[in-house]
């Protein structure tokens, strides 16, 4: 068996766009240092409060990602 790296080099090198799958704790480094910013403050329109989390990894030319609100009150489905 070959190791992510390994596959990774074998299929870069005949043209497939491939990369290994990521943990948090292992994305998140990875895609600073590729220059991304991979964590957002959303100030939650609901309340006004901020919270990190995990930035749209799509971008697109003329429609900015929009953050409305953050993730769910704790105790939201009680």
């Amino acid at each position: 068996t070959k190791s992510a790296g390994e596959w990774d080099a074998a299929l870069t090198k005949v043209g497939v766009t491939a990369g290994p799958l990521n943990e948090i704790e292992q994305a998140i480094p990875l895609a600073e240092r590729l220059g991304l910013d991979p964590i957002v403050t959303i100030k939650d329109s609901r309340d006004g409060s901020t919270s990190k989390t995990i930035a749209n990894p799509i971008t697109f030319s003329e429609t900015p990602v929009i953050y409305r609100c953050g993730p769910p009150f704790l105790g939201i489905d009680d």
